[in-house]
């Protein structure tokens, strides 16, 4: 591992859960396809069945991504968080990795 630094970037964090959130916008403003209603062509009923499964899982699918996004920016927020309060505890006065020895 050598120099290695962890550190968190809520900067970061937040310019992909917004590149997500953007494209789940961009999946959910997709307009669904125009189903032939007037061809009794064999198939056609399957086919319109088959085009709303679809239209609907991509929906659910774009739904979980949105709900990942948010995940995504608030565990960044919680890990930024906890890693001030560890840098704090870290370097302050006589403190070793058994606690403080005042």
């Amino acid at each position: 591992m050598g120099n290695t630094v962890l550190k968190s970037d809520v900067g970061l964090a937040q310019t992909k859960a917004t590149a997500l959130q953007t494209a789940v916008s961009d999946v959910l403003a997709f307009q669904s396809v125009t189903q032939d209603t007037q061809t009794t062509v064999q198939g056609n009923i399957k086919a319109h069945e088959v085009i709303e499964k679809e239209d609907s899982l991509g929906k659910e699918i774009a739904l979980a991504v949105k709900e990942a996004s948010k995940n995504l920016q608030s565990v960044a927020v919680e890990f930024e968080a906890m890693d001030k309060k560890i840098g704090q505890t870290l370097f302050k006065a006589n403190f070793d990795l058994l606690g403080d020895l005042r």
